[in-house]
């Protein structure tokens, strides 16, 4: 945030925050948010693996605590890494510093794993048909 490694010469330095303790405040939303998700997700494995033996239908609803989780995290990756750290802070520029390329990969895992879940089971498209 205090873009100390982007480059020298560039006009968005007026951006860059170099108050340590913002920086701290900053770092506990993240790891915060980061737990939070976590959280969520657990408890949606925990509810998705106690749904597993019933009907498509209650399985299907079972997922929503785990997308919703998942959903979290897509959030941070994009609008925190990829949109505020790498466009407003520039962390683009920086080689030390520049997390998009793992915030990118985050993304793309946790989108696969939530384009999953989202899918329809078997079972309720029979029924559909019926």
């Amino acid at each position: 945030m205090s873009m100390d490694t982007t480059f020298p010469d560039n006009k968005g330095l007026w951006r860059a925050i170099t108050i340590p303790s913002l920086h701290h405040v900053f770092y506990v939303v993240i790891i915060a948010w980061e737990t939070l998700a976590a959280v969520i997700c657990w408890i949606g494995v925990i509810k998705c693996f106690r749904a597993r033996s019933g009907d498509a239908v209650e399985f299907h609803r079972a997922k929503d605590v785990a997308m919703g989780g998942l959903t979290l995290v897509l959030l941070l990756f994009t609008v925190v890494f990829l949109a505020v750290g790498g466009e407003w802070f520039l962390m683009w520029q920086s080689a030390t510093w520049n997390s998009q390329p793992a915030a990118f990969r985050m993304i793309g895992t946790t989108g696969v794993v939530l384009l999953f879940l989202s899918l329809p089971d078997e079972e309720i498209e029979n029924r559909k048909l019926l």
